[in-house]
């Protein structure tokens, strides 16, 4: 996506990555119109928490929904696929970020900068600001901003200034929409067991009847239709 040459799920993916732990979760997420949905199971509050906070300074993305994401009892964790991981580890993650968060949610907040495309990472005690503003004057406004809420370093090399930057950006948001999907799947081809599902259930959440049952199963690789196991991830077939 212009400035970045990354769309906001490729930007979620490369976060993801930095954590190796959220690789063995049963989590999905999907990303529409600015919002991220997160679906799946969890293990504690804490990993919540983390999913929540993770896509937020990443440019395009406005909201984080994390409705669909169930945090399991201690039993229903210890039975279910889901990795346990302590909380001071899923703490230490959060507050690795928690300055870039801080100086996202300041440009969010500030009517000449909360339309303007631009992404905030933490590099240590300081931050990197990438993407465009439309005059020198924002620029120089993100940076003061930065530093008013905690940045010890302001990195601006990969800010631009750039004309019409927040029309600019909107057009390209909109293009990238048109290119996904017309339905809204959350997510968009897989789902995470959790509590009380069947597949029946699940058949009828993503097709709207139970007659995809044998097909979900299938493709899934299940056997037994009726023994799914919580934090398990199903494929849904299109």
């Amino acid at each position: 996506m212009w400035p970045f040459g990354k769309s906001a799920t490729d930007s979620i993916k490369d976060e993801m990555k930095k954590y190796p732990f959220l690789a063995n979760q049963s989590i999905t997420f999907t990303e529409r119109g600015g919002t991220v949905y997160w679906n799946g199971v969890v293990a504690n509050d804490a990993m919540k928490t983390l999913l929540e906070k993770l896509p937020v300074g990443i440019n395009g993305i406005k909201k984080v929904d994390v409705n669909s994401v169930t945090v399991l009892a201690p039993a229903e964790a210890q039975a279910s696929d889901v990795e346990t991981v302590d909380e001071a580890t899923i703490q230490e993650a959060i507050d690795r970020n928690a300055l870039a968060k801080n100086v996202f949610a300041a440009f969010q907040a500030d009517v000449e900068l909360r339309d303007d495309p631009i992404a905030v990472l933490q590099s240590g005690d300081g931050v990197v600001l990438k993407g465009a503003v439309d005059s020198q004057h924002e620029f120089n406004l993100a940076v003061k901003l930065a530093q008013e809420n905690g940045a010890n370093r302001v990195m601006t090399d990969e800010l631009e200034i750039v004309e019409n930057a927040k029309a600019k950006a909107v057009e390209t948001a909109k293009a990238e929409e048109a290119k996904k999907p017309a339905y809204v799947n959350l997510p968009d081809e897989y789902h995470v067991v959790k509590p009380g599902d069947t597949l029946s259930a699940i058949s009828v959440k993503y097709y709207g009847d139970a007659s995809h049952v044998d097909a979900i199963a299938k493709a899934s690789g299940v056997s037994n239709p009726d023994l799914i196991k919580v934090g398990q991830k199903l494929q849904i077939p299109r």
